[in-house]
């Protein structure tokens, strides 16, 4: 199984992570956005015609393409072929966006949530696979735990992994066949 991981920070090292450590896979690749993002950013537009046709490449001969603080856009070109995830630090359909985490703390959140959704071309639009809720009595509170959640939307993933079934942000129902409390988790 071939699985490209695209992250940022450190919610997309402890993704990658737990890849490794729920899957026996015997070709993963982590692209890491680890320069400072103006940075990255000269950086892209210096050489943005070779990197995107690699990244591309790359990409389209993954079997699964998970991804956890990426802060670009997956063309529709891969996003179209159903294997491209995404795992983002809210309850979508509210706060989507990279700035998700930083709105919900500026809105004081009592409430905090991570969401495991298969990518669209709509940012942080897709079909929901799995969500955990969680309270947090302060920021670096809502930030360990989210990582937690994460690693565990990861092993649960690949539990079920290929019979994935997504959830339309849409639905009326969404929650009861999705979410995940805090304190039903095995970690808890």
């Amino acid at each position: 199984m071939k699985i490209i991981a695209l992250g940022n920070g450190k919610s997309g090292l402890r993704v990658a992570e737990s890849i490794t450590k729920y899957t026996n896979c015997s070709d993963f690749l982590y692209i890491y956005e680890y320069a400072p993002h103006n940075h990255f950013d000269k950086f892209l537009k210096a050489h943005y015609s070779s990197i995107k046709n690699d990244l591309n490449e790359l990409l389209l001969k993954a079997e699964i393409i998970i991804m956890c603080g990426w802060q670009y856009k997956i063309p529709k070109l891969i996003t179209h072929l159903g294997n491209c995830y995404n795992i983002h630090p809210s309850l979508l359909p509210s706060y989507r966006g990279i700035t998700s985490f930083d709105e919900q703390l500026k809105n004081n959140e009592m409430t905090f949530g991570i969401t495991f959704h298969k990518a669209n071309h709509i940012i942080d639009g897709g079909p929901i696979f799995k969500q955990i809720s969680y309270s947090a009595i302060d920021e670096e509170d809502a930030f360990l735990k989210g990582l937690k959640c994460a690693e565990y939307l990861v092993k649960i993933f690949f539990h079920f992994y290929p019979n994935i079934k997504c959830h339309s942000q849409s639905k009326r129902n969404l929650r009861e066949n999705v979410l995940i409390d805090w304190k039903e988790l095995e970690f808890n």
